[in-house]
């Protein structure tokens, strides 16, 4: 952005789509040129707004489907997919998963990988295994999701974690249990955290391409400022996934 003469102002939502809305006007006010955004659950109604008051935008990280719009993102179906079956090549037999509870596509997107995955491996407990986590309630959800997981005479062997925030959580609450790592308990991340490199058994994850994602925003932001017939444009660039210690190996 900088490189080409322009500024950038931030501001953070706080998954909060009364903020989301707040923030946007606010950028709107001060006469910026264009948004990057990555929208909140329930804000569909603002990328519309924009949309009529022919605003330059282009969302990141997520996206609706049914709202006709620029976007970045990564295959989460595709990335979950992976990390399951990488748990399933591990010998892992009971593979939970602890996702938000939101309707956003990219979650919804890594339900379905995960599933999926276990369905093609002829494994069962999907229904069972995927827990789900509130962002308001983090803490006190995240340890029902692993005790549920992690009790009872078929115990999970392997959690995915759909992202960073919930793994920090999740991983937090596991070592005051006890578990090891991996040696009970396997693990996988979505996305990455620092906080991963200091764990005593590093936290395998799927590595979202953050700064191509960034440069490629700007890239369609720029193409939609600098024209009236603003094309819509969808570019989805790939993940990997980083293996390290705390999958193991049976």
């Amino acid at each position: 952005a900088k490189r080409n003469n322009y500024t950038v102002i931030f501001g953070s939502s706080d998954e909060n789509v009364d903020k989301s809305r707040d923030l946007i006007n606010a950028l709107l006010n001060r006469q910026v040129d264009g948004l990057i955004i990555t929208p909140t659950e329930g804000s569909e109604q603002q990328i519309e707004q924009l949309k009529e008051q022919n605003v330059p935008f282009v969302l990141i990280d997520r996206y609706f489907p049914e709202v006709a719009a620029s976007h970045i993102a990564v295959n989460n179906y595709e990335a979950a997919y992976q990390a399951v079956s990488h748990l399933i090549k591990k010998g892992r037999k009971r593979i939970g998963m602890v996702a938000y509870k939101t309707p956003l596509h990219h979650i919804s997107e890594r339900k379905r990988g995960y599933r999926e995955a276990l369905r093609d491996h002829h494994m069962t407990g999907a229904n069972s295994l995927l827990k789900t986590a509130r962002y308001s309630h983090l803490e006190t959800d995240i340890r029902l999701a692993v005790d549920q997981l992690r009790n009872g005479r078929n115990r999970a062997d392997a959690i995915f974690f759909a992202t960073n925030s919930l793994a920090i959580a999740g991983l937090k609450y596991i070592n005051g249990l006890g578990i090891r790592i991996p040696e009970e308990l396997a693990v996988i991340a979505f996305d990455e955290g620092e906080a991963f490199d200091l764990f005593y058994s590093p936290v395998t994850f799927v590595q979202q391409p953050i700064l191509e994602m960034g440069k490629a925003a700007v890239r369609v932001l720029l193409d939609q400022m600098g024209n009236d017939e603003k094309e819509i444009k969808h570019i989805c660039i790939d993940t990997t996934l980083v293996i390290r210690k705390s999958c193991g190996s049976r």
